[in-house]
């Protein structure tokens, strides 16, 4: 077996996960690392001195590297990095969702102007392959519905507070100490990371290119005690949720906090761990769990792209032959729980139905039935003000 040669950008989690993993399989895997890209030339590293460089063009303009991994957290310099090694003619491989979400349309045609492919499993959902199930596997089908757990670190800081009773600002720390999350952990308890997972999908799922500003997406940063003892109280438990719903006439993507029930599969589904449900036509639901967050689990998801680019595999895209419409969304309800300050909070997002609601003290809350459009349209001053949006679990289609 001839040995590709790879030439890596970034010795983060990722990255050193990657040269470990490296290390330690046969050298008849056939792929070897021949020069790592940093930045930060005062960090020390724990890999020979002779690898590394400081110069981009040391691994793009390089003929001895046949392919191309890029693990760096700046979307904006990961996306210079892929651009730059496609037109060079180097395969690439990419962990960074962001500048995947945000640059679909310019990576498809890239891929399609030069012939060389991108893969980015390891973008999406950690040790779960499902980009390449979705667009190979369920490709015969149209797929109904998506949805699932797609953030790790969300997860796991949604565990500690509900199996081990410790407030929201611990178990961001206790997520942070072991590398779950960011110093900055917007992107994850935001909910930005799964919204551009869910792009991703949505891409091989239904044939389209979603804007990440176009899709509406709310996070747990702003969870309190009183929305906890809520879901306690019930038997529930809080999870952030992507949805990806297709009808006859469209789809419709999205993301939020929703209460979920014991009967339900994504209950159990605790900590790091990731799961994906996706439901076909013809097959059925289907359910992946795995791990999701950590070096390893998405370290062992690039080392599969690199297999499969390494033997000459690319993504399919079959479904962008036949593009399924979106959705508008003043058609899509989502049934909420909304935990408010002020009673004009709920005069301005106007319910299209109420169907509970309480005032206890500094408590105070209401549920009832909203379009996706209401929510769009009032997400900043609910954020700006305070208030909370959490799906009850119930979304429906206007007219269908």
């Amino acid at each position: 077996m001839t040995t590709k040669n790879i030439g890596l950008f970034g010795l983060g989690c990722v990255g050193y996960g990657l040269y470990q993993l490296l290390q330690s399989t046969s050298p008849s895997a056939g792929l070897t690392i021949k020069r790592i890209a940093v930045s930060d030339r005062r960090k020390p590293r724990l890999v020979p001195s002779e690898l590394i460089t400081f110069r981009p063009e040391a691994i793009i303009a390089n003929p001895d590297i046949d392919l191309v991994v890029e693990a760096i957290d700046d979307a904006d310099a990961a996306w210079a990095i892929v651009r730059n090694a496609l037109l060079q003619g180097k395969p690439v491989v990419t962990a960074n969702k962001k500048m995947v979400a945000e640059h679909l349309g310019e990576l498809l045609m890239l891929q399609k102007k030069t012939g060389v492919p991108v893969l980015y499993e390891a973008a999406v959902c950690g040790a779960i392959p499902i980009v390449r199930t979705v667009d190979q596997y369920f490709s015969q089908e149209p797929i109904q519905h998506i949805t699932g757990i797609f953030n790790g670190t969300s997860n796991y800081i949604l565990s500690k507070i509900f199996n081990e009773r410790i407030e929201y600002p611990l178990a961001l720390r206790q997520a942070q100490k072991l590398g779950f999350a960011e110093a900055d952990p917007t992107a994850d308890v935001g909910g930005f990371d799964p919204k551009y997972k869910l792009i991703i999908i949505a891409l091989h799922a239904h044939g389209i290119v979603l804007s990440p500003a176009a899709v509406f997406s709310s996070g747990i940063d702003r969870l309190t005690q009183a929305d906890i003892r809520y879901a306690r109280e019930k038997g529930w438990k809080i999870r952030l949720v992507p949805e990806l719903m297709r009808t006859e006439e469209g789809v419709t993507a999205f993301v939020m906090p929703r209460f979920v029930k014991p009967s339900e599969p994504l209950f159990p589904i605790e900590y790091e761990r990731n799961a994906v449900s996706v439901t076909p036509a013809f097959s059925g639901e289907q359910f992946f769990s795995g791990k999701g967050a950590g070096a390893f689990p998405t370290a062992a998801a690039v080392l599969g792209d690199l297999r499969a680019v390494a033997s000459g595999h690319g993504y399919s895209y079959a479904r962008m032959n036949a593009p399924v419409p979106t959705l508008p969304d003043e058609r899509v309800l989502i049934d909420i729980y909304l935990r408010y300050a002020h009673f004009n909070q709920v005069k301005q997002l106007g319910f299209e139905r109420v169907t509970s609601g309480l005032m206890e003290g500094d408590f105070q809350y209401v549920t009832g039935t909203v379009t996706l459009a209401r929510l769009k349209r009032c997400a900043h001053a609910l954020q700006r003000e305070g208030a909370m949006v959490i799906g009850t679990g119930s979304v429906r289609i206007s007219g269908t």
